[in-house]
């Protein structure tokens, strides 16, 4: 559990001997303004409903404030230098005033018309299961009926993945304790005793993903994220990158995570000899995958037919932002615009509250199904022999992460988790407490024993004879009462002091860490299992970031070491390929494939005139 929560925020969480502030204990990014709608979170429009944009790509920004008509209010940037042009504090204050009060002159619906025609990625923010009828997850059919014995006919999220050539199946609700006793019993007695065939040993391997090669065309982070992770398993995996980059290079965190380990080759990949060299990597490459917008490999010749016809057996992945095909198939995605649209927003901001950005990124999740989607499609191609087509949707991931929410036929709400309006937690006894001396500490009762263990903890002890508790019912309806009750009794002594009551008593609780990164990252034990992965890195010196979320007992990982440089092995990548030392200069002087080399010849000859 704890892998799994440091793999959701590792984008921006991390330790380094040279970049960061010893007495926070966070990273330093000295990022400044960017011009960039997304900053400003959830806004209300004219008929009370949320929205919120992401300008990401070149000339969004500007197209934005256009259409918002603030477009002449601020400096102007070319549409290419945007991201590198910073607004000035004033300019920011000024739109961050302005834009919300120009949204609320018109409905959400003519907002979400305007900017998706101008196509910037533009989101709903709604509650938890309202995305559910949203015309993509009808049409990919994410969200399933279901009969359920105990609740009736409901909705609930169904499979995530896609493959047509192996097509998920649900077999049916959620089992009732018990329900398959008899027929269990009855299999194991047909089977017998005859023992299971041995399966003939392989090679030894140093590494789970040892010999497995990755061909990684992905963007941004979903899609890289997932061949990273099985890359820190011990796959090869190759970066193929537009000349100028990765569009996330210089946005030193998320770069990082998603791209740590890996090879580098930078080719223009809009030209024939780019794509020869591409089909040449794709040929003796187990997997290739990508997050571009739908149609867009195909016009790089790098689709899924293309990739067959040098690789017979290719396991290919696609993660798109809203899917393959269908209504919302070519809009733009990005994290963490699909979270809002899928509910986190409402759900983080507590009962009754305006939204608030989630800290959910669905870029995790679509990264970790995407590796999981990379094993499948291995598996099947070992099984079979053939190529397979897979399909891992940021919108589909996002939608996993909400797999809690039920909804009736009728669409109304029959379940879903919702934080109290101070933000603290699911009911007094699961949530956040304020301790003597400004600590705070976290308590989470899900079990009878362990509520007898709380009316044990010294100063809780007439807990246990007050009857508006006796019951779990009881403790729901006076809720209230006794979050007061347990308010008085953290506030009266240290956090420290507060959990080790607690604990001695066998009460589930934590106390919250002021400096998390450095006692997650200087742990000896952390260090030692794996858990947190150490190199040297020449602009930080000593890093130590997430290392494997998953440790086999056999087999360690193989964590490479940090971002490669842009081209950083296209030389040896094309040797490597067959290409001799004359053919690798004539593509780099014809500008097909670049690397740090070329780069740096071309800086100092600038740089002399």
């Amino acid at each position: 559990m704890v892998d799994g929560a440091v793999a959701l925020m590792n984008m921006s969480w991390f330790w380094s001997e040279k970049n960061c502030d010893k007495s926070k204990s966070r990273p330093l990014d000295g990022q400044l303004h960017m011009r960039h709608l997304m900053l400003l979170g959830a806004m209300k429009c004219g008929d009370g409903q949320y929205i919120q944009f992401h300008s990401e790509p070149a000339g969004r920004f500007q197209k934005g404030l256009d259409i918002l008509g603030l477009g002449d209010k601020v400096s102007y940037a070319e549409p290419t230098k945007e991201k590198a042009t910073p607004l000035t504090p004033e300019e920011k204050t000024f739109l961050e005033i302005n834009i919300r009060k120009v949204l609320q002159t018109q409905p959400r619906d003519h907002w979400i018309k305007a900017f998706e025609d101008a196509d910037i990625c533009t989101m709903p923010v709604d509650p938890p299961g309202v995305a559910f009828g949203d015309p993509q997850i009808v049409h990919d059919q994410v969200v399933i009926d279901l009969d359920d014995p105990e609740l009736g006919p409901i909705k609930v999220v169904g499979p995530v993945l896609k493959c047509a050539d192996a097509p998920p199946r649900v077999r049916g609700p959620a089992p009732r304790a018990g329900e398959h006793t008899e027929a269990v019993k009855a299999e194991l007695k047909a089977r017998g005793t005859v023992p299971a065939q041995a399966k003939p040993a392989g090679k030894p391997l140093r590494h789970a993903m040892e010999g497995i090669r990755i061909l990684d065309f992905g963007a941004y982070f979903a899609g890289p994220y997932a061949a990273k992770l099985l890359g820190d398993l011990g796959a090869e995996v190759i970066k193929i990158e537009p000349l100028i980059g990765d569009p996330m290079r210089g946005v030193e965190g998320p770069l990082r995570m998603a791209q740590r380990g890996k090879r580098s080759i930078a080719l223009d990949m809009k030209s024939p000899r780019g794509q020869e060299i591409a089909h040449r990597l794709i040929a003796g490459a187990d997997i290739v995958g990508h997050n571009m917008r739908p149609g867009a490999a195909e016009r790089l010749g790098i689709g899924y037919e293309a990739a067959r016809k040098s690789k017979p057996d290719v396991v290919y992945l696609h993660s798109p932002g809203f899917g393959r095909i269908g209504p919302r198939a070519h809009q733009q995605a990005f994290a963490t615009m699909i979270s809002a649209m899928c509910g986190y927003y409402m759900q983080a901001a507590g009962h009754g509250n305006e939204p608030v950005q989630s800290l959910a990124n669905e870029d995790y999740l679509n990264g970790c199904l995407g590796a999981i989607a990379m094993l499948m499609g291995l598996d099947y191609r070992d099984r079979t022999g053939k190529s397979i087509l897979l399909e891992s949707s940021l919108l589909a991931s996002t939608l996993f992460c909400a797999s809690e929410v039920i909804l009736k036929p009728d669409g109304s709400r029959l379940f879903g988790y919702e934080i109290d309006a101070d933000q603290l937690g699911l009911g007094p006894l699961c949530r956040l407490y304020r301790t003597g001396g400004d600590g705070w500490a976290c308590l989470v009762i899900a079990l009878e024993h362990e509520w007898r263990a709380l009316t044990r903890v010294p100063g809780l002890e007439g807990l246990a004879a007050d009857a508006r508790f006796a019951s779990r019912a009881g403790r729901e309806q006076n809720g209230a009462a006794l979050a007061q009750v347990l308010e008085a009794w953290f506030a009266g002594r240290p956090a420290d002091a507060a959990v080790a009551a607690l604990k001695a008593a066998g009460v589930p609780a934590e106390q919250e860490m002021p400096s998390q990164t450095d006692s997650f990252f200087n742990d000896a034990f952390n260090i030692r299992s794996g858990r947190v992965a150490e190199y040297q890195n020449p602009r930080f010196g000593l890093m130590r970031e997430q290392g494997n979320p998953v440790r086999l007992s056999r087999l360690p990982g193989n964590i490479r070491g940090g971002v490669p440089l842009l081209g950083g092995s296209s030389r040896d990548i094309l040797g490597e390929l067959g290409y001799s030392a004359a053919e690798i200069a004539a593509l780099e002087s014809e500008g097909v494939v670049t690397g740090p080399e070329v780069i740096a010849a071309r800086q100092k000859k600038a740089a002399n005139g």
